[in-house]
């Protein structure tokens, strides 16, 4: 499921109907959960046996997606993988094994966005981090609510740094 991570060419900018000299603007059109999936993969015995807290290692992922290229409209998902493993342990609280796969979960939670009057050289901080920003809310209510709604103690995400990861892709890229 790969996305083209796309924006306007360096030098370009991103006008809207309000024509020139009008404040650049960001729109958030619609929002969405695009996709999730959510896995136990050791159902039902795993809910049999006494198990230590879930150890939950989360990683996040911004896809931008151009939806036509004469028009200033985007796809901006929000991907979070959160994968929890823990052990089974005896009356003693001790575990008896190393750590097993608890769940898996999976969503990516988008938006449809517009630019209007956006100067080329912010185009991508508005798709890469402000949008996220805006979107991570609802992404992170479903992340608990499918943790929850699984049987699991809700997975309660913290406000994450989208300019840190934003930063990251850029270092990468050159």
């Amino acid at each position: 499921m790969a996305e083209q991570q796309t924006a306007p060419a360096a030098g370009d900018s991103v006008a809207g109907a309000a024509g020139a000299g009008s404040a650049p603007r960001m729109i958030l059109n619609a929002q969405y959960l695009k996709a999730s999936s959510f896995e136990i993969p050791g159902a039902p015995i795993f809910f049999a046996q006494r198990r230590t807290q879930p150890l939950v290692e989360i990683s996040f992922d911004v896809r931008v997606m151009r939806l036509s290229p004469d028009q200033p409209h985007f796809e901006v998902s929000v991907v979070i993988v959160a994968t929890a493993t823990s052990s089974v342990v005896n009356a003693a609280d001790q575990p008896v094994e190393g750590p097993t796969p608890a769940y898996n979960c999976n969503i990516a939670y988008a938006g449809i966005v517009s630019l209007a009057d956006v100067p080329a050289d912010v185009v991508d901080a508005l798709l890469f981090v402000e949008a996220p920003r805006l979107l991570f809310p609802a992404a992170r209510n479903q992340i608990a609510d499918i943790t929850r709604d699984a049987g699991m103690t809700p997975l309660l995400l913290q406000p994450f740094d989208f300019s840190a990861l934003f930063e990251q892709k850029r270092t990468q890229g050159a």
